[in-house]
């Protein structure tokens, strides 16, 4: 789907994410309905591309 392997890499880490974060919400919600929150989608891609970028050798994974 994407020709670059660092930003497939990084949309198919997003989504893994995402996945265990709405099931992580689905839980809470539960228990606290008032206290679930989430950062923005931009906050989310930065984390995930400084520790991705933190590795040091340049490829992603």
């Amino acid at each position: 789907m994407y020709n670059d392997p660092m930003v497939a890499n990084l949309i198919y880490r997003l989504e893994a994410e995402e996945a265990d974060e709405q099931v992580a919400r689905r839980r809470a919600a539960l228990a606290h309905p008032g206290l679930v929150r989430r950062p923005p989608l931009r906050t989310r891609v930065r984390r995930l591309w400084a520790r991705i970028a933190s590795r040091g050798n340049g490829e992603p994974g």
